[in-house]
C-alpha cells in the first residue's frame, strides 16, 4: 500500500480515505501509516484495481497485433478475473494447492507453463483412469 500511494502521489493523484483516488488539490497526500487496519484494506483493494486497469490499457496497446496473447488478455481481465490477485486475503490457508496458483499465475503473466510437446495429464472426473495424453504446446494448450 505504501508504495503505491507514492507511485500516485507521484502522479499528483492522491487516495482519500475511503480508497477512492482524486486529483491532489493541495492537500497532503495520505500516509500508509495513517490507514486503521479496516481501511488498509479497503484501500488496498482500490489501488489494486486501479493500478490494474492503468496497466490493462498500456498492455493492450502492445498487443494490438498479437492475436494469441490479446485473447489472453481478454480471459484474464474480465471483472471478476482477477480477484485472487487483487482482493486482500480473508484466510491465512490458501484455497487451492501451489502448483494450480503457480499454473494461474503463469498463464496470466504470459509465462510458458509446460515444454512443448508434454502430454496432458487431465483425467475427467467419471473416469479418474483415463488421462488425455493429447501433446501440449508451452502454454498448456492442446497442440
Amino acid at each position: 500500500v505504501k508504495l503505491c500511494l507514492q507511485q500516485l502521489s507521484s502522479f499528483n493523484i492522491h487516495v482519500q480515505i475511503d480508497g477512492s483516488l482524486c486529483w491532489a488539490a493541495g492537500r497532503p497526500p495520505m500516509r500508509a501509516e495513517d490507514l486503521l487496519w479496516c481501511q488498509a484494506r479497503k484501500v488496498h483493494h482500490c489501488l489494486s484495481e486501479h493500478m490494474s486497469k492503468i496497466t490493462e490499457v498500456r498492455v493492450r496497446d502492445l498487443l494490438i497485433n498479437d492475436e494469441w496473447n490479446l485473447a489472453r488478455l481478454n480471459s484474464c481481465s474480465g471483472p471478476v478475473s482477477g480477484k485472487w490477485l487483487t482482493s486482500f486475503p480473508a484466510s491465512w490457508w490458501p484455497l487451492f494447492s501451489d502448483d494450480i496458483f503457480i499454473i494461474c499465475l503463469r498463464f496470466r503473466c504470459g509465462i510458458p507453463i509446460c515444454t512443448a510437446g508434454h502430454h496432458c495429464m487431465h483425467t475427467p472426473i467419471k473416469d479418474q483412469d483415463e488421462v488425455c495424453r493429447a501433446a501440449m504446446d508451452r502454454w498448456g494448450d492442446h497442440a
